[in-house]
């Protein structure tokens, strides 16, 4: 049986493993699907007390770095990785991925994967040839679709065979068939900020609503970067001001059920390393009009369960808002649900990780 190791190199302040794993559900989710494969499966936690938890077919490991320096800790930490004897290994966070070095040179037949989360920009300079030289201790990255490595491929940081696209974590929102759909609802979950940009969305809809009056759209929010910008544009539209819904935080159940209640998910975003919003959107089956950046157009399956915009273009966004009165709008949902199953879900996700590392071990045996 081959070992999995999840290696979190993060500290949390915390002596808790629950509560990292509660904070953490998002990207841990996956892994109590590996046994599938027949895979062992450890994930490594780093924190103020040292923990050891048995969750279904997955070990937890909490190691304490309170009172120890960084180098004794380093031996440390990786003293454990050492007698787990892992196979494979995923690294969480790009930067981490420095640490490869130690452990091919430890482990040098385990294999290694770099999961990137966020929205990363290629290096330039001194930093390239960092990462460059790490590429050589690290056999494969993992990033949410692949446009969005497209630079760092090109600027020949590492070779395209070590890129796949993997979703970086998911949700355990869903469907609930009892919840039906308001007609002509839109949500909008994110930041009030520039890269989300509100204010392309709001202009947008206010000149759909001279199509379709009665279109209510319903913002969720825990940032207010723009909010006085959001309210002025409100206050100088009466149409704005009686079909939008400004709602600010909510909590976990209570988005859940507006998520369920929506018919449409919308967004402006200009760049995203993924998209968690879109991803709970899509898992309780609100359809997506969304913007065409890498990350969207693979969670979207390049917009095959979706209607997508340019970032920014309010006429190409109101095109498309003006085609939710004639598309169909099950067979949408329907899409938009085996979508989330298929690529998006805990289960898609173990599936997709096991055959990254499953492709690498494969390599190297032919070698």
């Amino acid at each position: 049986m081959k070992h999995f190791l999840e290696l979190n190199y993060y500290q949390f302040p915390t002596n808790n493993l629950s509560d990292i794993l509660n904070k953490a559900k998002a990207n841990v989710g996956y892994l109590f699907f590996l046994s599938k494969y027949y895979l062992k499966t450890t994930a490594i936690f780093q924190g103020l007390d040292n923990e050891a938890l048995n969750k279904d077919t997955v070990i937890f490991l909490l190691l304490e770095t309170k009172g120890f320096n960084r180098f004794s800790h380093f031996i440390r930490l990786h003293q454990k990785v050492i007698s787990l004897k892992p196979d494979y290994i995923l690294i969480h966070g790009l930067r981490y991925g420095f640490y490869s070095f130690f452990l091919k040179k430890i482990l040098p037949n385990s294999i290694i994967i770099v999961q990137v989360h966020g929205f990363a920009m290629a290096p330039k300079n001194i930093k390239k040839m960092l990462y460059k030289w790490i590429s050589l201790f690290v056999d494969g990255y993992i990033f949410t679709g692949r446009n969005n490595a497209k630079d760092w491929i090109e600027t020949h940081v590492f070779p395209k065979e070590k890129l796949f696209e993997v979703m970086e974590g998911s949700t355990d929102f869903c469907l609930d068939k009892k919840s039906i759909k308001q007609k002509g609802s839109f949500l909008w979950v994110g930041r009030l900020d520039k890269n989300k940009d509100p204010l392309t969305i709001l202009n947008a809809f206010k000149d759909y609503l001279n199509f379709n009056p009665e279109a209510r759209l319903s913002m969720v929010y825990n940032d207010n970067t723009l909010l006085s910008d959001v309210k002025n544009l409100l206050n100088n539209s009466i149409k704005l001001k009686q079909s939008v819904f400004l709602i600010g935080e909510l909590d976990h159940v209570a988005l859940q059920k507006l998520y369920r209640k929506s018919q449409f998910f919308v967004l402006g975003s200009h760049y995203e390393g993924s998209g968690y919003a879109l991803l709970e959107a899509m898992a309780c089956g609100c359809i997506p009009i969304v913007t065409k950046i890498p990350s969207f157009k693979f969670m979207t399956d390049n917009g095959s369960c979706a209607l997508l915009f340019q970032s920014g273009n309010k006429q190409g966004l109101l095109a498309q808002l003006k085609q939710t009165d004639k598309i169909d709008l099950i067979d949408y949902q329907q899409k938009v649900i085996a979508q989330f199953q298929n690529k998006l879900s805990f289960k898609a996700i173990a599936n997709d990780v096991f055959k990254a590392f499953k492709e690498l071990s494969n390599r190297k045996d032919c070698k």
